[in-house]
């Protein structure tokens, strides 16, 4: 006979049911959000777009804040998977502003944005919500990062600028970006501005590639030795 409390192995290649289950939830979490925005999202509305049971959103989750989180952290985590290699094979900062400019596309497009500027929304007030949401960003700076470190490596510059600090600058500034695009989709200003930033990025990547050649001139190798 078989153990009644011994769990059933689930074949490879499989899901268990309650992971589907939570898959289910987190995408109708992010289905009603960008729907109906935050204060309309609730563990009724989710359910209701998803077919199933509210009970289980509690369940599953213990709250619909931890629903949210869950779901913006998931879809973070995907669009990381994607663009990780894209990011690493960018040669500079050219290269950088264009898959950042790929994110962006990709991020209007499915709805994206729409669901950042509700839960940066329903985040005032909120300590913890804030914590995670914010802590969502940092997988994202942290691969900026290192795209910055391997664009200033060999130009003399990588033990003076700091690079997590530029990280940090270029994430918020696309992040800005984004929700601009969101209040005033039919300006242009938001091309207008990553236009910008294109002839910023060139401009900067030859000051660069200058410090790269002067570092490496035999006048500055002979004052690095004396």
């Amino acid at each position: 006979m078989s153990d009644p409390g011994r769990r059933r192995a689930v074949p490879a290649g499989r899901s268990a049911p309650g992971e589907v289950t939570r898959e289910r939830i987190l995408d109708a979490a992010l289905d009603t959000l960008r729907a109906e925005g935050f204060l309309g999202t609730t563990a009724r509305s989710i359910a209701r777009t998803g077919g199933f049971n509210q009970a289980l959103v509690f369940y599953h989750f213990g709250s619909v804040d931890e629903v949210l989180l869950s779901a913006v952290e998931r879809m973070s985590q995907r669009r990381l998977d994607t663009y990780r290699g894209r990011l690493a094979e960018a040669p500079d900062l050219p290269g950088i502003v264009a898959v950042a400019r790929e994110v962006l596309a990709e991020d209007v497009q499915r709805g994206a944005i729409t669901v950042l500027s509700q839960l940066v929304a329903g985040a005032h007030g909120r300590v913890e919500f804030s914590r995670r949401l914010a802590a969502s960003f940092d997988p994202w700076i942290d691969l900026v990062d290192e795209a910055v470190q391997r664009v200033l490596a060999g130009t003399g510059l990588a033990t003076v600028v700091p690079s997590r600090d530029v990280a940090v600058a270029m994430t918020g500034t696309f992040v800005g970006v984004e929700l601009l695009g969101q209040l005033d989709p039919e300006s242009g200003r938001v091309e207008a501005l990553l236009a910008t930033l294109d002839t910023t990025a060139g401009l900067l990547q030859g000051l660069l590639a200058l410090f790269g050649s002067a570092s490496s001139s035999p006048a500055a190798a002979e004052a690095s030795e004396g």
